[in-house]
Parts: structure tokens; sequence; C-alpha cells
């Protein structure tokens, strides 16, 4: 028996999270946002924080026939899905959207890497 005052904590990857369903923890998932839209809420926060921080980010992107408010709007909607909970996805999406290594000019976001391994080939490559 461990000590009441000691707290262990694990991490498990979603993919191996089985091994643990036999152990007498309490369960908490970070990347499911299908189950918990705390996620979803916290992505959004940090997005619109950086945007509100950055003029750079805000001149990159850009639409003809969009406003900045609802592109900005369609941006954020944009990364929460393709993140999946991955705030190292967002957090280089807008590094290099501040750094101007990415122009955004389409409201279809097709220029922008879509995993975090497109976005590797972007910064290594």
């Amino acid at each position: 028996d461990f000590p009441p005052w000691l707290k262990i904590v694990c991490t498990v990857r979603s993919a191996m999270v089985d091994i643990t369903r036999n152990l007498p923890f309490h369960q908490i998932c970070l990347d499911n946002t299908d189950l918990d839209e705390r996620l979803n809420k916290d992505l959004s926060d940090y997005i619109s924080s950086r945007v509100n921080s950055s003029s750079h980010i805000s001149t990159n992107i850009w639409h003809k026939k969009m406003s900045d408010t609802a592109m900005m709007e369609k941006l954020n909607n944009f990364l929460i899905i393709k993140a999946k909970g991955c705030f190292l996805y967002v957090k280089l999406i807008l590094d290099f959207i501040e750094r101007g290594t990415l122009n955004i000019k389409s409201s279809s976001f097709k220029s922008l890497p879509q995993t975090l391994s497109e976005i590797y080939h972007l910064a290594f490559n």
C-alpha cells in the first residue's frame, strides 16, 4: 500500500490506454475533444490571446471578401478542428504565421500544414 500523501501521475499514449484499465487510477483524458469541450475552449483562448498580442499574425491573415473578425473566427475554428487538442500544432502554425513563413489569403486554409508531420517538413526542409 502506498502512503495517502503520495500522488502518482501516469501518462499513456491514447493508443495504449488499455494497459491502464486495471489500475486503480482516476483517469483524465487530455486529447479527446469529443469528451471534454474544455480542451477546445482552452485552444480557442490560446489562439485569441496570440492573435490579440501580435499584430503580425493579423497582418499575415487577410481575405479581400471577408472581414478581419470573420477571417479570425474561421481560422480559430479551423485550427481547433485540425489540432484535435494538440497545442503544439496550434503554437507552431501561429509561430509560422507571425514570422511571415505562412501568409493566409484564402479562407479555405489549403496552404496550412494539416498535421504536425507537415509542420516539421516545412520547418526543416
